[in-house]
């Protein structure tokens, strides 16, 4: 049965508070450098753009921390919360600089390999069994750290999508890991979504922070190496459809050039007038998930979000589903 110590409840409870300063502090400051235009609103409306950096500050308060009251099995926390603080600064550099597209991913399939090789993945998948093939399981591994870093950021093109979208996932995966008794598991779980929703309650439409790249960086990163290390690779793919789907439509329209210049070498696929959204005409402009959406009748921000937040919602129903029906009704 899961239970969370009192020592264990007090380190959440702080990783939770000091998530929400951070982000309300970020939330008040009109620093010029951390301001950018929300692009889908009326009236150039200017909101800071490091809202994620509240998931940096937790993060490192959630390392240190736990080294302290022990409060966490320790070898999760490191294992989830170190390489989400390095790409973490890497977004935040991107930021408030520019940084190549070429040299984040070259981080993000350093951070996959660096994991690999120094803790080998969990083993027992969703429908596929236990693979013994320790290659293959760590290449697998990579590539789907690889994949989530790069579809989650992929996704963040409007307020409380991507905050909403890993909040759902996280809930998800804290549930099936009940599901299967996987107890520390589900602490880790609990642990992000602590983190994660100050976050979202200032993200969300109409948000008062972006996340910034620090902020879907991380969110891909937690994403992905819990997927790997907390024995939900599959459910984690299943949860995370919507990012996936999108993401794959960008780089087949884009035909890769995604990864070469970003998104400012790519046609924009929606255009904003007066906060009416309609799709770019241009017949080279990137196909996307808020493009089908736009295309389809919606003309609004905050139906575009509501729709894409619907699929995330679909697709925790669905996995749960499976996953009772896999590890609860088959013996």
């Amino acid at each position: 049965m899961f239970e969370v110590e009192p020592l264990t409840a007090v380190y959440l409870i702080i990783c939770l508070i000091t998530s929400l300063l951070t982000v309300y502090l970020v939330s008040r400051s009109r620093n010029e450098r951390i301001l950018t235009i929300d692009a889908h609103k009326p009236g150039k409306v200017t909101v800071p753009k490091i809202g994620g950096v509240c998931l940096l500050s937790s993060g490192i308060v959630a390392l240190s921390l736990d080294f302290i009251l022990h409060a966490a099995p320790i070898d999760l926390v490191v294992l989830v919360e170190a390489p989400a603080i390095v790409v973490g600064v890497v977004g935040l550099l991107d930021d408030v600089g520019d940084v190549s597209p070429m040299i984040r991913i070259l981080v993000s399939i350093l951070v996959s390999i660096i994991l690999v090789i120094l803790v080998h993945p969990y083993s027992s998948l969703l429908l596929i069994g236990t693979i013994r093939n320790i290659i293959f399981l760590d290449a697998l591994a990579c590539l789907m750290m690889i994949i989530m870093f790069n579809a989650v950021n992929m996704l963040d093109i409007m307020n409380g999508i991507v905050s909403g979208g890993s909040l759902i996932v996280f809930i998800g995966l804290f549930i099936i890991t009940l599901i299967r008794s996987l107890y520390s598991f589900s602490l880790i779980y609990l642990l992000l979504i602590m983190q994660v929703l100050p976050l979202f309650m200032f993200n969300k439409y109409p948000a008062r922070v972006l996340l910034g790249n620090v902020g879907s960086y991380m969110l891909g990163t937690y994403i992905g190496v819990t997927a790997c290390y907390c024995g939900t690779f599959v459910e984690t793919l299943l949860l995370c459809l919507p990012f996936i789907i999108n993401g794959l439509l960008i780089v087949a329209s884009t035909r890769g050039r995604v990864f070469v210049g970003g998104r400012k070498r790519a046609s924009r696929p929606i255009l904003c007038r007066e906060g009416f959204l309609y799709p770019n005409p241009d017949p080279a402009a990137t196909l996307s998930l808020a493009r089908i959406f736009v295309i389809y009748g919606c003309t609004s921000e905050k139906d575009v979000v509501k729709n894409i937040l619907m699929l995330f919602i679909i697709s925790l129903i669905l996995t749960i589903a499976v996953s009772l029906i896999f590890y609860r009704v088959i013996p």
